[in-house]
């Protein structure tokens, strides 16, 4: 199984970011640019998110963990129509303090 990882640094103190990104149903207007349609089901740990994006991809992911204490939100696809050349994702996030590791180029 191949794995991607992406590490991205927010303009914003880790308070903000953690509210912004742990609101399950908010997905849109942070990463979709509220473009698409997204519609919820249930609440807590196991909750599903269902998004229509533009260009007729439809998937739905589960929340499978959030800590409020460690300021960590885990997700699993697993319904897609069209979806992004994946059969199956995973995502967790999480804050990280401090500077991001030095990384090597192959």
């Amino acid at each position: 199984m191949n794995k991607v990882e992406i590490a991205v640094d927010i303009a914003a103190d880790a308070g903000r970011a953690w509210e912004t990104l742990a609101d399950f149903g908010a997905f849109l207007d942070w990463a979709g640019g509220g473009q698409g349609e997204i519609r919820i089901e249930g609440e807590g740990i196991g909750m599903t998110r269902h998004l229509e994006l533009p260009g007729a991809v439809k998937l739905a992911e589960r929340l499978t963990r959030r800590d409020v204490e460690s300021r960590t939100l885990a997700y699993q696809q697993f319904s897609f129509w069209r979806s992004l050349l994946c059969k199956s994702q995973k995502a967790n996030i999480r804050r990280r303090d401090g500077p991001r590791p030095a990384r090597s180029t192959p």
